[in-house]
């Protein structure tokens, strides 16, 4: 499949259909931060019928496991969790509004060497039979990253510096 997009930024060419449908996704998975600033996480479980977000705020690097939300990790005082409820139509836009960022065309890895301790990211999409889209970074990011950040901040409403 030959690529359909080109980013005048960074030059990488990508898109040209989707290799998997993401109304089939079983989770989802997000994180962004660092040592020196906050940390997000947002985790969707897509085998639930009522579609929850879970979203972390966490400062200096900390880590959350939003999966296991009764982790005692999750407990301390200076961590935020929020929790959403989507209804069916939120979900299904949430779905477009991904599909529009053609995440499976993205590089597996963004990584700027010259930067030390500065952001990390990763994305995690499961599907069944142990397919999945990964992709991370550090300190680079890939085509419609500032879009990917607008569409998790609309779903969370929080802001993600």
């Amino acid at each position: 499949m030959s690529p359909t997009r080109h980013c005048k930024a960074c030059g990488q060419e990508f898109g040209g259909g989707n290799l998997f449908s993401l109304v089939d996704m079983i989770s989802f998975e997000f994180f962004v931060g660092g040592y020196f600033c906050s940390s997000h996480f947002i985790y969707i479980d897509g085998k639930r019928k009522n579609k929850l977000i879970r979203y972390s705020k966490t400062p200096g690097g900390m880590y959350v496991d939003l999966k296991h939300p009764k982790n005692e990790i999750n407990f301390r005082p200076d961590i935020f969790l929020k929790e959403i409820l989507l209804a069916s139509e939120q979900w299904n836009v949430f779905i477009e509004d991904l599909s529009s960022l053609e995440i499976e065309y993205w590089k597996d890895k963004y990584y700027d060497n010259d930067i030390c301790d500065g952001t990390q990211w990763k994305v995690v999409i499961r599907f069944p039979h142990r397919n999945k889209i990964s992709k991370c970074g550090s300190n680079e990011y890939p085509p419609y990253w500032n879009k990917f950040i607008k569409i998790m901040k609309k779903y969370i409403d929080e802001s993600i510096d």
